[in-house]
């Protein structure tokens, strides 16, 4: 009696390798060695302009499209919705499925997250320095303003 082998090969761990957003070809075949008979694919990264309309590759983006977009608006929480590096908007990205209206307003909330970091590392304006009172300060924080002042 012969010995049957298995074969333990993790496709997710090659997917993680490639550093893709989604799966990439070798995950796929992988994927396919582990599941004989899948008929799993990549995705189709073509831009929609160069796919012909109607073809096997269009009807497929589109279908993704519409799915990961409903998804996206019924399941996903705000932030997740305008984060650029979550799964669904890098997948939807990945598929050609993210009109330039979306990617305008995922960029301008990017820069309002960085502006929004960019006042929280700010250090006291000059209108608050000028505002404290050295001969009766507040807080440990004011005093020591008020001795380095004195210096």
């Amino acid at each position: 009696m012969r010995a049957i082998e298995f074969i333990t090969e993790d496709w997710q761990k090659v997917n993680r390798k490639d550093k893709t957003s989604g799966l990439s070809q070798k995950a796929v075949n992988a994927y396919r060695r582990e599941n004989p008979g899948s008929k799993l694919q990549t995705a189709v990264t073509t831009k929609p302009s160069k796919l012909k309309k109607g073809s096997k590759a269009a009807k497929r983006r589109k279908s993704f499209c519409a799915r990961m977009s409903g998804m996206k608006k019924a399941h996903a929480s705000a932030k997740t919705k305008r984060d650029p590096n979550s799964p669904i908007n890098k997948a939807l990205r990945r598929w050609n499925c993210e009109s330039i209206e979306e990617m305008r307003q995922l960029i301008e909330y990017a820069e309002q997250q960085i502006e929004q970091d960019r006042k929280l590392n700010e250090k006291w304006s000059q209108k608050y320095k000028n505002s404290i009172n050295c001969s009766n300060p507040k807080g440990f924080s004011q005093r020591a303003h008020c001795a380095g002042k004195k210096k």
